[in-house]
């Protein structure tokens, strides 16, 4: 396989996967944090504008446990560690997709083409490593 054929074989695929999932965790994390604000801002209201205490207890408990379990869900998925990493990756390999096309830095060399593979490939493995490693920390090993 020749350096074009493992771009649009193995480089652009693995861009738009990274570009993908990181707007996916993305998602995730800004959405779980704005319901999170939103919850836990109508507990306070709850105990002011509902004045039947039975209801007020049963919203005010209902309410702050639904931000226990938010929370925690949150903790454990990691989508704010996987924002981050799947977004590096990309821009990484982004990064290195230019250099490597336009020739520049290490690429102006006759190499370039093993040079490349190498670099990529370790973006991809060291990726992976890292959300391993993240989602087992969340697991308890």
């Amino acid at each position: 396989m020749d350096g074009p054929d493992y771009v649009s074989e193995r480089v652009d695929p693995q861009i738009t996967y990274f570009e993908k999932a990181a707007n996916k965790a993305k998602r995730w994390h800004q959405w779980s944090a704005i319901f999170i604000a939103i919850v836990a801002g109508a507990i306070p209201v709850v105990a002011v504008l509902v004045t039947d205490q039975t209801v007020q207890r049963g919203l005010s408990a209902i309410l702050g446990a639904s931000v226990v379990v938010i929370q925690a869900t949150r903790t454990t998925k990691r989508w704010h560690e996987d924002w981050l990493l799947f977004r590096t990756a990309e821009e990484t390999i982004r990064s290195e997709k230019m250099l490597y096309l336009t020739r520049t830095a290490d690429y102006a060399s006759d190499e370039r083409d093993s040079l490349f593979v190498t670099r990529i490939e370790k973006i991809l493995s060291t990726s992976h490593g890292t959300f391993t490693e993240t989602h087992q920390v969340t697991e308890g090993r």
